[in-house]
């Protein structure tokens, strides 16, 4: 039994100290195996983790990257993963308490302001290794937690976390049902049956077109995956930052509160993450109008805005955002 083999277990490197049954290592390894030579899949997710002797997982990564050294290894751990996050145990771990928590708070609850939200996403970018952080499993939701619309009973919340996920660093997730508003509560009831019949609903139908629209976006457009994160403004419940790569800037800015809130982002910020011949007029990829009950005034989709000025100017009405590119 691997998981008592010692008080001490997840502190074990030594393979001898832990006595471990061999015969349950040699048949999980064969699993891997198995998954990876014969059907070539992705990778794991391993669940608890923590539950098993630490040195197992190094024998289980080295065997898994000997059959495929790009397979993902990910870890369900609900706190800081660090120990956990190495090229010889796994990739990345379900981003919890660095995004699911924060993002829930703030864009959920409206529990904290930008200023707090800001905080408590940092560590998750700074406490890990950088190819880790660009895997992390971002998550709203998951087969644990009670859904998010749910807990927030609005789906603009529910829009803007998933717009975040698609805009922030790491491998935004979505759990089966959020793209057309699934409920659910506790587990088992997080759980359900998809929704098979969501096209009669053209609330839910809509609500999938905006998750086919960002996620679309994220897909064809490699700043929004790999480009550089900085935070521009963090002011009430407005949050701002850019994501930037070579030439290409994107700039997101939500609001999460219910009152319309307005930024003023310094220009010289924006262009100082920009080479000098970059472009600074920027489309609205997406705009406030994509919400419900959102006036999209100038910044309807579509529309342009001029990043290269001294100050920019972002009027968001309440539980909206923008995606601006140049």
């Amino acid at each position: 039994d691997l998981g008592r083999a010692n008080a001490d277990e997840n502190n074990v490197d030594d393979i001898a100290r832990a006595r471990p049954n061999q015969a349950v290592v040699d048949y999980v390894l064969s699993v891997a195996d198995r998954w990876l030579g014969e059907f070539d899949i992705d990778g794991f997710r391993l669940d608890v983790p923590n539950e098993v002797p630490f040195w197992f997982w190094k024998l289980f990564n080295a065997r898994c990257k000997s059959l495929k050294p790009d397979c993902y290894l990910v870890g369900e751990l609900w706190g800081n993963a660090g120990r956990w996050i190495s090229p010889d145990c796994f990739d990345a771990t379900m981003n919890y308490k660095y995004f699911r928590d924060p993002v829930m708070d703030f864009f959920g609850k409206g529990a904290i302001g930008a200023a707090a939200f800001d905080q408590r996403l940092g560590p998750g970018r700074f406490e890990y290794p950088p190819q880790s952080v660009a895997v992390m499993m971002n998550l709203i939701d998951s087969h644990d937690t009670i859904r998010f619309l749910t807990s927030t009973r609005d789906v603009r919340r529910l829009m803007l976390a998933a717009m975040f996920s698609m805009s922030y660093v790491g491998m935004p997730t979505i759990w089966y049902g959020d793209e057309v508003g699934m409920l659910g509560g506790k587990d088992p009831d997080c759980r359900r049956p998809f929704e098979w019949r969501f096209e009669g609903d053209p609330r839910k139908v809509a609500l999938r077109e905006f998750y086919g629209t960002i996620t679309r976006f994220r897909r064809d457009h490699e700043v929004m995956r790999r480009g550089e994160f900085t935070t521009l403004a963090a002011e009430g419940s407005a949050y701002a930052f850019a994501r930037t790569l070579g030439q290409e800037v994107v700039v997101a800015v939500f609001n999460a509160g219910p009152a319309p809130a307005t930024l003023l982002l310094a220009g010289e910020s924006i262009r100082a993450l920009l080479p000098v011949a970059a472009p600074t007029i920027a489309r609205v990829v997406v705009g406030p109008d994509s919400f419900p009950r959102a006036a999209a005034g100038p910044l309807a989709t579509g529309g342009a805005v001029d990043l290269g000025g001294e100050t920019v100017q972002i009027s968001l009405p309440g539980l909206s955002a923008v995606w601006l590119q140049n």
